[in-house]
């Protein structure tokens, strides 16, 4: 990484990564419940071997003379870190499944059949790390001392994630009618024997996102007692990725966390468009105040889209039940957010640099009763659309800091 100043107006910063990833699962005890055998597990090595370079280049250039219009650029690579859950499943140590029936003559359970559990599963030999590529553009403007206006464009576009495909079977594509909705789909139904399916961790080509967004912003540092900060975010996330069949967003990118999305074609019906934290309008303000006597008045405010809120639909092909998305995400959203605190501050001075803060926080001014996660979004439930988590009401919290 370097940086060269051109000129009095060009500052430019270039930089190199290089990242060296390799993963494999070592030789480990059985364990019979909490006891320790003799008997241990293979190990296997090599499973991943990633080299990867990640260019950086970054720009700033005063466009005018009196040093107070700058213009930033800026373009980067980003690899994802390593993350040993996205290769390690189901590993050598897994357990087998064991399938069986009800006797009725017994009364009882009799094993039919054994699997091992990691068969049918298999790394890619070239599988590779997922990475972002970023771009960014923007203009800021300093209007007087300590008051400034600026906007910024943000296009970032991920690829090679990591996701499943099955190589195995074979579908041929059908229309079938949902009992849910009366909706027909065209389904791949399975068309090769029940257990030929070879489901493979690797990059499949239609995993990718893209996020764009523009960005306002208005910023007065602190003077004369006060300070104000404010943004306006346009933003699209779209895309296709491990996580495009879950009901809502915070959950872990992990493979082995994240449930089969891709094992079965079927799960790309309607699952392009916004991602599930997809939210088009943000709006922040920040602004603070010193009073007179080390009073301190601040306020936080945010207002943001709600994210889409998918339906989940059901259809039988001859390999078994398949929950589709009825369509695409988007059109229905949760409500907005609009969120205010507030905070008080009073500061004693007790003896020389030993200073006592008293404060008093009010989280959530407006009491916003707003819905954030419903208890299910399958068309069939009972519990479709009922809501299951909301803002926490306005609350208040009062506190102490001592300062030497």
């Amino acid at each position: 990484d370097d940086s060269w100043q051109i000129g009095d107006r060009l500052t430019v910063n270039l930089g190199l990564r290089f990242d060296h990833n390799d993963g494999s699962i070592p030789s480990w005890f059985v364990y019979d419940g909490w006891e320790k055998t003799s008997e241990r597990v293979p190990g296997v090595d090599n499973i991943v071997d990633m080299n990867n370079f990640a260019p950086r280049l970054g720009l700033a250039f005063q466009l005018t003379s009196d040093h107070k219009t700058l213009l930033k650029a800026s373009y980067g690579r980003y690899y994802d870190a390593n993350h040993h859950d996205n290769w390690s499943y189901p590993g050598p140590a897994v357990s087998d499944y064991k399938i069986s029936y009800y006797d009725e003559d017994i009364e009882d359970y009799v094993l039919f059949d054994t699997i091992p559990g990691e068969m049918g599963y298999t790394v890619d030999p070239k599988l590779k790390n997922p990475y972002a590529d970023i771009f960014s553009l923007g203009l800021e403007r300093e209007l007087m001392p300590n008051l400034s206006v600026g906007a910024t464009f943000i296009y970032k576009k991920e690829k090679d994630l990591i996701g499943w495909e099955d190589r195995g079977a074979t579908y041929e594509q059908v229309s079938l009618v949902s009992p849910d909705n009366g909706q027909t789909y065209t389904v791949f139904n399975q068309t090769s024997a029940l257990g030929s399916n070879e489901y493979w961790i690797t990059n499949p080509s239609r995993y990718g996102h893209t996020y764009k967004a523009l960005i306002f912003s208005f910023s007065k540092r602190y003077s004369n007692n006060w300070q104000l900060y404010a943004s306006l975010t346009w933003s699209r996330a779209e895309g296709i990725n491990i996580l495009s069949n879950l009901t809502h967003s915070g959950a872990s990118f992990a493979l082995a966390n994240s449930g089969d999305f891709g094992k079965d074609p079927n799960d790309y019906t309607n699952a392009g468009g916004p991602l599930d934290h997809d939210r088009t309008w943000i709006f922040k303000l920040q602004a603070s105040y010193s009073f007179p006597w080390e009073i301190l008045a601040s306020m936080n405010y945010l207002y943001q889209t709600g994210v889409p809120i998918p339906s989940f639909t059901r259809v039988y092909p001859d390999q078994g039940l398949r929950q589709l998305l009825a369509e695409p995400r988007g059109p229905d959203r949760y409500k907005p957010w609009n969120l205010l605190d507030f905070r008080l501050q009073k500061t004693f001075t007790i003896y020389k640099s030993l200073k006592l803060d008293a404060m008093i926080d009010v989280f959530n001014l407006l009491n916003s009763a707003t819905v954030t996660d419903n208890r299910s979004q399958d068309l069939w439930a009972l519990a479709y659309n009922e809501p299951s988590f909301i803002f926490y009401p306005r609350r208040i919290q009062i506190g102490l800091k001592l300062r030497f």
